[in-house]
Parts: structure tokens; sequence; C-alpha cells
């Protein structure tokens, strides 16, 4: 069945996470103060673990890091997530 998840991120540079893995990332946004991503899968599929990497402005992206997936503004602060994804 195709529905939105939703995940909450940390302002780690990396971490993995366990979603299906058909994913396809639709928005982060900061959600009660928490750095949220949404994305579109479909919840009978297997679940597969994500590298995703945060990067702050100015820091160096990592080689794997190759999807922008969004920004998201922390207070004075400014981070950008990345995944392996092509």
């Amino acid at each position: 069945m195709k529905t939105i998840w939703k995940t909450a991120l940390n302002i780690e540079a990396k971490q993995t996470i366990r979603i299906p893995m058909d994913w396809k990332p639709l928005c982060i946004q900061v959600q009660w103060s928490v750095a949220t991503m949404w994305f579109s899968c479909d919840s009978e599929q297997l679940m597969c673990n994500v590298d995703i990497f945060c990067v702050g402005t100015g820091q160096e992206i990592p080689k794997e890091a190759v999807t922008y997936l969004g920004t998201v503004q922390n207070a004075t602060l400014v981070w950008h997530f990345f995944t392996r994804l092509v």
C-alpha cells in the first residue's frame, strides 16, 4: 500500500534509518523543533537501512553523500541532508 511516512533526523554527521526499500523523499522540515523527513513508500515492501548525512553550511560534503534531500534551519544554524541514492 502506497503511504507517506515520516522519520525524525538527528543533527549528526551520519545516521542510519530503517525504512521500506522503495522510498522516495518528499521534504525535510522542522516539526516540534526536530528535523523531520517525509517520504512516500509502499509499506508492504521489505525494510532496508539508509544512510543519511547531515552537513552544516561551510562543512565538507562526504563523498558518499550524493543525493540532496533538503535543508532545515535550527536557530542560527543551517543543516543540509543527503543520502547515497543516485
